[in-house]
């Protein structure tokens, strides 16, 4: 097999999987064969493993592989697994292997048996609830799932959502459910499309008999309830807070300094959990209640952030939780009875008749921003006495920007020389932040010099040469680097430069003519750039492109200018200086299918500006002697 003809130019298929999933012995079976078909398919060699049933719940854990080459040579895996970040946008940590001797042609076989030996999880496990993921990066020839319920009766309270193949349905037998398909087309992947786990097709299970409003309406309740108890505050954290306060202090500037208290934790979602063991010898007592994470200076997102909320509470401010589904991760299903969709835990706070919303749970967040991947969330806010279905704050431009600015001498060739300044002011550097917590400063400076070199011209000298703001998210994040570089295009008596510097390598991202899925920008940022370039002697300005104001309502915004004279709001006017103006904000996160057309021809109209070219011709006597040079 050299080919599959469903699958045409696939560089790999997956001939089968098979998934077993045991609630009633707490055990999962998932078996695996890879076809490599051509050398780009030679990357399926590392192979992402399935999460375990329960987290922490290392026993029982098995994995067998296997290489098997076209002439039946088999080389067993005999390595360990090894851990890795999916991508720059999630913290999960994620289990790979890599097999040994992949070769054009071979057959990578898996096994993976997850068997708990926990008693508490076997309990728990008699409600297993699994995730079916029946689409893939791989096209896939057959596929098997199959679910064993611990008795009869957990099998009639189960429930399902799925989203699968036309013709494709689950088959529930006395204590069973299966699944069986053939040819699944891997999952097409789009330009800013939605969350992969939002899309694909797959199958949630959970266990309720009512409809979505009781059980939201009922475990709502119970959820409420648990939260109250749990941000009841001791006598160590009321005393915290009396101490940070400061007679006087406003109620926002109350506030802040609570927020500002929590953020020193460390976040141990970003480092690692520590064991009873560990906090014992350490000296750290616990008094079981909320007050722990205080007095041992660290905890989970979650954590953080209902330790905020009871700080809050316990200085007079009405303050509750909010979860919500993480948009670079999925999104909420209300008919998903099922309460682990919602990963995210948000502090709000009633105040002055509005309902104020903070992201203590997330590392190096500014004060009154949430994470880009938190804004237009949907989910469930717990006041004292109700919980709600309601959704986070839309972007607002101001706490989320990026600003570079380019000053450049230009030479007669059409290189330059000089700086850029790049700026992440508010929610704008969360991201960069976490990847400083992730890597060491070398990573980060090398990441941050190839994102600039990328925007740049082709060919520039890109080299950093300072990093401001790092560790404190209530400063702007600031890089500074050096650049030198062609820039334009010479003629013999004209010289073309682009109309934008950081744009001269974009295209329109939807060149498609038609569109299968949503579109979701999933971290957004108002980017303003300002480039300053001085002309040489010898050159004057010949022609310069309109300036152009190009927007979708009010979701999209776009505004470019190109004149003479000093940066914006200093005095005089230099005719040797050029300044190219550009302001691109995107307000809303999502676009249903039938926006493409619009979306397509508004960055398509976004592209052909930036790619307009400003006209500087030569002085006469110069042209005159290069021509007698000649």
């Amino acid at each position: 097999m050299t080919a599959e003809p469903k699958a045409p130019g696939a560089p790999s298929v997956m001939l089968s999987y098979d998934e077993v999933d045991d609630a009633s012995s707490a055990e999962v079976t998932i078996h695996v064969r890879i076809k490599i078909l051509t050398e780009a398919g030679l990357r399926s060699g590392t192979i992402e493993l399935p999460p375990r049933i329960f987290d922490y719940d290392v026993d029982g854990e098995h994995i067998v592989a296997r290489t098997i080459h076209a002439d039946g040579t088999i080389i067993p895996f005999n390595g360990k697994p090894h851990h890795g970040q999916q991508s720059e946008n999630s913290d999960a940590d994620k289990t790979f292997i890599s097999m040994p001797s992949v070769e054009v042609g071979s057959i990578l076989e898996y096994i993976c048996h997850f068997d708990s030996q926990n008693r508490i999880y076997q309990q728990l496990a008699r409600y297993y609830a699994p995730i079916w993921r029946v689409q893939r990066t791989f096209f896939v020839k057959q596929e098997h799932f199959l679910l064993k319920f611990a008795s009869r009766e957990n099998s009639a309270g189960a429930r399902w959502v799925s989203h699968l193949p036309p013709g494709a349905d689950l088959v529930r037998d006395k204590q069973t459910v299966r699944l069986d398909l053939a040819d699944v087309p891997a999952y097409q992947t789009e330009p800013f499309m939605p969350p992969a786990d939002a899309v694909v097709y797959r199958v949630r299970f959970f266990y309720f008999a009512g409809d979505p409003a009781s059980f939201w309406a009922l475990t709502g309740t119970s959820t409420r309830d648990d939260w109250n108890h749990e941000l009841i505050a001791g006598k160590d954290l009321q005393a915290a807070v009396h101490g940070l306060l400061h007679e006087g202090d406003t109620e926002d500037q109350k506030l802040r300094r609570l927020y500002a208290a929590v953020m020193t934790l460390e976040n141990t979602d970003f480092t690692r959990e520590r064991s009873a063991r560990e906090d014992k010898k350490s000296g750290i007592r616990t008094t079981g209640l909320i007050d722990d994470v205080w007095i041992g200076r660290r905890g989970t997102s979650y954590a953080i952030a209902m330790l905020f909320i009871a700080m809050a509470r316990v200085a007079g401010f009405d303050a509750f939780p909010m979860v919500v589904a993480s948009r670079n991760r999925t999104r909420f299903d209300e008919q998903v009875l099922t309460w682990s969709q919602l990963d995210s835990t948000l502090a709000v706070v009633s105040y002055k008749g509005k309902l104020f919303f903070l992201d203590p749970g997330m590392p190096a967040c500014p004060y009154g921003v949430l994470a880009p991947w938190h804004l237009q969330a949907a989910g469930f806010a717990a006041s004292t006495d109700r919980m709600s279905l309601i959704t986070s704050p839309a972007f607002s431009p101001a706490n989320y920007r990026r600003e570079r600015a380019a000053n450049l001498l230009l030479a007669p060739d059409g290189s330059v020389t000089g700086t850029v300044t790049e700026a992440w002011v508010g929610g704008g550097g969360i991201a960069l932040r976490l990847v400083a917590r992730a890597t060491d400063a070398t990573a980060m400076e090398k990441g941050l010099e190839e994102s600039l070199r990328s925007d740049l011209p082709s060919a520039f000298q890109v080299k950093l040469t300072k990093l401001e703001g790092v560790e404190d998210g209530e400063a702007p994040l600031i890089a500074s680097f050096e650049v030198s570089g062609k820039l334009g295009t010479v003629t013999p008596r004209r010289l073309l430069l682009p109309a934008q510097l950081f744009q001269t390598n974009e295209t329109n991202p939807f060149t498609e003519a038609e569109r299968k899925l949503p579109i979701s920008f999933p971290e957004i940022v108002r980017s303003h750039d300002q480039v300053k370039i001085r002309m040489p002697a010898g050159l004057k300005i010949d022609f310069t492109p309109d300036g152009h104001t190009l927007n979708v309502r009010t979701s999209l915004d776009y505004a470019s200018e190109i004149k003479k004279g000093h940066l914006a709001g200093t005095p005089g006017s230099d005719p040797n200086v050029l300044l190219l103006d550009r302001v691109f904000a995107v307000s809303t996160m999502d676009f249903p299918i039938d926006d493409y057309p619009t979306l397509r021809k508004y960055f398509g109209d976004i592209a052909t500006a930036d790619q307009e070219q400003i006209v500087l011709s030569r002085a006469t006597a110069e042209v005159s002697g290069a021509s007698a040079a000649h």
